[in-house]
């Protein structure tokens, strides 16, 4: 059997604004404020915290009426010490000095989008959510980035169109912005601004942020139209009646059943279009019709040694922006998981159309999702359509919300139908200390609804010198079904407590920064109150001056009760019973500031009545630096 696929796309793109390349400022630039556009007091995050950054960085923002251009000017005192490789765009730039910069356009302290470039001009941009915890690569926008080495390193100018910003036009606009520098030769990264740097997770928290006022920005309403036509040509051979020879099938441009007649189904499901819309800078709409995903970014391999089921990341361009806002995801699951839709046991579903809206206003955050789904007779499913509305309301500039979130799948050719309805909010004590909270509530057609709710509750309290904590509690009951979300472990108790004591050093010549603690994680089954499986361990985590990092977990207690079998393999079961076993494992990286880079993570001890003797490696080899 075998397919052959092909695909024309164009791309139409209407915008009353214009768009500048990145090789000089745009014709009226304006500086933003005149009083403060330039920027070079960068701080070390690693390796020594708070300390003076080793190499000069000055940074300069500037806009007219269409781009925001920022400007880095990158000094050593070697610039043969500027390393570069990697060109493929969004891979990361981890091993290559870079730049980048990340943009509060709401200044809400909760979403923003990162812009990161190396000395090649490769570009990676990405979004962020739930104050930098949440980071979705897959994310892709209109700007660009010209870089030239210099006598003295090199320099990097953004440009990005206000188009691709999100913020509500007014006389006034205030923006948070982080810039942020690395150098591979120290193996240092460097910010600005560093207003605390007890904050954990410094790199991408929201408190830190420079914030600049932009004047009399104007709304954007780009209009994106990305019409398509596929063709493919299926051929297969099947036996004869007989069984002696074989018959050779050809199909060319194969119909998705959406109309009886075969000629016009033939050309209909092969053409279709992707629009997307901004009514202004703070409010999107998509728009697609007859869903084609021929463009998606294949999924990544994974061995699952795990008996429960994994999420991949989504990547098909209608569901990405915004993905981690829909999810609801703060405790191990996720309320919307919109690979639910479209694909079925491995199987493509043919999209009829689908609708998309967010947008923010007045500290609310708003979102909708509508798709429809056809049938598949091969599969005996039915046409469905599903339905997402999700709605945060923040409070002050700390990145407390409240929110809401209705998911509801129903078919439209009977009346079975899953709904779930559900609540979550972030109060931030201080800026170390936050807790949240969870409720929601499944609905099946034709089911009882009792033991169909879901909680959860959680304090933690994080930085970079001192006690450290994270005390997490939620419940799946047994009925609980968002059969277009996602949940790890259905029917489920789960307790998590992390407590230890971190610290960071700025006059130790070996170790920059460390925590060590206790970890503690158990397992119940939501219904029976029955354990499951706990695990207990000591830790200890450190980075080095020189770039590596350092783990250790010595040792780590598990106990897992199985109350059915377990099939490990397609030749291994491992039975019913109580199981209980001790590992160690330590784990070194290098880090990537030398030619030579490398990972070393052994693990020994037992494993279901047996052993295990696992040494996970990684060698990294640089010719031309």
């Amino acid at each position: 059997m075998a397919m052959k696929k092909f695909i024309l796309i164009l791309l139409l793109v209407l915008s009353r604004g214009t768009y500048s390349q990145a090789g000089s400022y745009p014709a009226g630039l304006k500086l933003a404020p005149p009083d403060s556009f330039e920027f070079s007091d960068f701080k070390q995050i690693i390796p020594d915290l708070g300390v003076a950054s080793t190499e000069k960085t000055e940074v300069y923002v500037g806009y007219d009426s269409d781009n925001l251009v920022i400007t880095f000017r990158l000094f050593y005192k070697n610039p043969d010490d500027v390393f570069s490789s990697v060109l493929e765009r969004d891979q990361p730039l981890d091993a290559d000095d870079y730049v980048e910069v990340i943009i509060d356009s709401y200044n809400n302290k909760n979403t923003a989008l990162g812009f990161q470039t190396n000395c090649l001009g490769t570009r990676r941009d990405f979004e962020l959510t739930d104050n930098g915890q949440n980071i979705n690569n897959s994310w892709n926008a209109f700007w660009d980035v010209s870089t030239e080495k210099t006598k003295a390193g090199w320099k990097a100018v953004f440009v990005i169109p206000f188009s691709t910003l999100r913020y509500e036009a007014s006389e006034t606009n205030v923006m948070g912005f982080k810039f942020i520098r690395y150098i591979k030769s120290n193996s240092e990264t460097d910010l600005f601004p560093l207003k605390n740097s007890e904050l954990d997770g410094t790199l991408y928290h929201l408190f830190n942020t420079q914030e600049i006022e932009f004047h009399n920005l104007q709304k954007k309403t780009p209009l994106y139209i990305t019409p398509y036509i596929t063709g493919n040509i299926f051929s297969n051979s099947v036996l004869n009646s007989t069984g002696n020879a074989y018959i050779k099938e050809n199909k060319i441009f194969e119909g998705k059943n959406y109309f009886k007649e075969s000629a016009l189904d033939k050309i209909l499901s092969n053409v279709g279009v992707d629009v997307k819309y901004r009514f202004n800078n703070s409010t999107t709409l998509d728009f697609t019709l007859n869903t084609d995903f021929a463009q998606a970014e294949a999924d990544d391999r994974i061995i699952n040694l795990t008996r429960y089921s994994i999420s991949l990341p989504e990547k098909r361009p209608f569901f990405l922006e915004n993905k981690d806002f829909f999810s609801a995801s703060a405790f191990q699951h996720q309320i919307f998981y919109s690979r639910k839709i479209g694909i079925y046991n491995g199987y493509s579903v043919p999209i009829i159309a689908g609708i998309r809206l967010t947008g923010n206003s007045n500290n609310f955050q708003y979102g909708l999702i509508n798709v429809q789904t056809n049938r598949m007779n091969d599969l005996n499913l039915e046409a469905q359509n599903f339905s997402v509305v999700r709605l945060i309301k923040y409070f002050s500039r700390n990145n407390s919300y409240i929110g809401g979130i209705f998911t509801n799948k129903n078919s439209t050719e009977s009346f079975s139908y899953n709904r779930v309805v559900g609540f979550d909010g972030k109060y931030f004590i201080n800026e170390e200390i936050a807790t949240n909270f969870f409720v929601s509530k499944s609905f099946n057609y034709n089911s009882i609804n009792s033991q169909n709710n879901s909680f959860g509750i959680a304090v933690s309290k994080y930085q970079k010198n001192g006690y450290i904590l994270n005390c997490r509690y939620r419940d799946y009951q047994k009925n609980y079904d968002p059969e277009i979300g996602f949940l790890e472990r259905p029917n489920s108790k789960r307790l998590t407590i992390n407590n230890g004591y971190a610290v960071s050093f700025t006059d130790n010549s070996i170790f920059s920064v460390m925590n060590f603690g206790h970890y503690h994680v158990n397992f119940w089954i939501s219904d029976t109150d029955q354990s499951e499986f706990s695990s207990d361990n000591l830790y200890l985590n450190s980075r080095l001056k020189n770039g590596a990092s350092l783990s250790a977990y010595l040792p780590a207690f598990e106990r897992d009760h199985l109350y059915i079998p377990w099939k490990f393999s397609e030749n291994i079961t491992i039975p019913t019973g109580k199981y209980e076993f001790t590992t160690y494992e330590i784990y070194y990286n290098s880090g990537t500031g030398n030619k030579i880079s490398f990972e070393l993570d052994p693990i020994l001890g037992g494993f279901y009545g047996g052993s295990q003797y696992i040494i996970l490696s990684s060698l990294n080899v640089i010719f031309n630096q």
